[in-house]
């Protein structure tokens, strides 16, 4: 959108503007517009590559990258690629990716995992204990994977568990899906890959590839389930999720909102744009040809208007 230039403009309009001091009400409400515009909710991740510590059980313990001290694992730490957490008997840590609650990893207790690049692929070593993750926003063909000595697992946007104890790995899934492959003795990824959908888990052990297909266990449902209702907020939580008719109906609203203050934006753009050739025209009649009064410029029956006003001021007089 093209903005005003009160500087090339004359007359009035600047002489109005200089003894206000401040935008004209129309550029306000197309200010507003625009950001309501902007506000129309975006489902991109964007591209956030923040990871930082939003809760934490017990003393779990923090290794900084290129560092051999330990730390305290407090919330608010920020967390970057080659750091190392570490949790004891009744310890948990919850990090988050991304600016928003939307991409959580829970570290359970006696675990030992490092975060070896936060960034597009997000890749998560686990060498010993067991995590959940609740994926729920990733940059279109972008992945989250986790290591394990045994195996590693991937997913564009879902919710699994992974556990190992460098012998044999664990990986369920809670929602959509996942991809699981082994890993050889010279450490290189075996190319078969089994894909696990939810309400499935499989084992693997060492050098192997994935075994096969089991269900999961109450125990496991009912770990992903506390874990879900810690993450929801109080609010969140006593109202039920909408229905997929629902969030279609949601999305047709937003885009017709969205219509309609893009029209109504138009709409204001012209009006500016037949203002400002209006007060052109009009100085340019004002003032006439060479700085001429103007006169020329009037009608028969204005120019007789105004010598009869002229008369009747002689008279009042």
């Amino acid at each position: 959108m093209k903005p005003i230039d009160w500087k090339g403009m004359t007359g009035v309009r600047v002489e109005a503007k200089q003894e206000r001091n401040c935008r004209p009400p129309r550029v306000l409400d197309k200010i507003a517009l625009l950001l309501l515009l902007l506000l129309i909710p975006n489902v991109s991740w964007a591209g956030d590559d923040q990871v930082s510590v939003i809760d934490v059980k017990g003393s779990p313990r923090l290794m900084k990258a290129n560092s051999v001290w330990l730390g305290d694992c407090e919330t608010g730490a920020a967390i970057d690629d080659g750091d190392r957490i570490f949790t004891g008997e009744g310890d948990a840590v919850d990090l988050r990716f991304g600016s928003e609650e939307m991409n959580i990893l829970r570290i359970e207790k006696d675990s030992d995992v490092a975060i070896a690049k936060k960034t597009d692929p997000v890749s998560v070593l686990l060498a010993s204990g067991r995590l959940m993750a609740k994926i729920k926003k990733l940059p279109k063909g972008s992945s989250f994977e986790v290591r394990t000595p045994v195996a590693i697992c991937g997913a564009r946007g879902t919710g699994w568990f992974v556990e190992t104890d460098s012998n044999k790995s664990a990986f369920g899934v809670f929602e959509n899906s996942i991809y699981v492959k082994g890993i050889d003795r010279s450490g290189n990824i075996i190319e078969d890959e089994l894909s696990l959908t939810e309400g499935q888990k499989t084992l693997i052990d060492r050098f192997d590839k994935p075994g096969a297909i089991e269900k999961l266990s109450e125990a496991d449902l009912n770990k992903w389930n506390d874990l879900i209702k810690e993450l929801e907020p109080n609010d969140i939580k006593q109202r039920p999720k909408p229905t997929i008719e629902q969030r279609e109906e949601l999305n047709i609203d937003l885009d017709k909102q969205a219509e309609l203050l893009q029209t109504k934006l138009d709409k204001m753009n012209k009006i500016d744009a037949m203002e400002t050739r209006i007060g052109v025209v009009g100085e340019g009649a004002l003032t006439g040809p060479g700085g001429a009064s103007g006169r020329s410029m009037l009608g028969p029956d204005d120019d007789k208007k105004e010598r009869d006003g002229s008369q009747l001021e002689t008279i009042n007089r």
